[in-house]
């Protein structure tokens, strides 16, 4: 649907997504994951304006966390 959608032009290519910070190099996106994906199938020029939430490294504040501690790829600041 999406990627019919930024092919012919129906969608704008410009979003503000919300993410959940984890380290400089990493953020969790906590809504729009499937557009993201959609834009990335296609050759439409895009602009993601991300607008990260700074929380504590909890798993129980986002379950998201807990994935990423267990895939541990030894980046500084991934919760351990």
């Amino acid at each position: 649907m999406y990627v019919k959608a930024f092919k012919d032009g129906s969608k704008g290519s410009t979003f503000q997504i919300p993410a959940y910070f984890v380290s400089q190099s990493q953020s969790v996106v906590l809504d729009g994951n499937h557009r993201l994906a959609a834009l990335m199938l296609t050759s439409v020029p895009f602009c993601v304006h991300v607008y990260e939430v700074l929380g504590p490294s909890d798993p129980s504040c986002l379950l998201d966390l807990s994935t990423l501690a267990k895939k541990d790829l030894g980046r500084e600041g991934i919760v351990r």
